[in-house]
């Protein structure tokens, strides 16, 4: 696994240590699942490289959509069972 993390680790130290770990797995998801591409989309930015202002709210008007989305549709899935 990868290094390990201090109680007060930040976001970024933590994406650090997971980094290694993260790439095998998603090689061998890759190699195990056939045309699977790894989740790239709406991941934050590696160590090191950032967003412009204009992404991060793009990013963040597409989970607000997202989650009105769900609240629409929570009182018609309220009754059914969970599987």
């Amino acid at each position: 696994m990868g290094r390990p993390c201090s109680a007060r680790a930040g976001a970024a130290d933590v994406r650090s240590a997971v980094r290694d770990d993260l790439r095998q797995l998603e090689r061998q998801w890759g190699s195990t699942v056939p045309g699977a591409a790894p989740a790239t989309e709406g991941a934050p930015p590696p160590a090191g490289e950032s967003r412009s202002p204009a992404q991060v709210k793009e990013s963040v008007n597409a989970v607000n959509h997202a989650l009105q989305q769900a609240d629409d549709h929570a009182a018609a899935l309220k009754d059914l069972p969970e599987r």
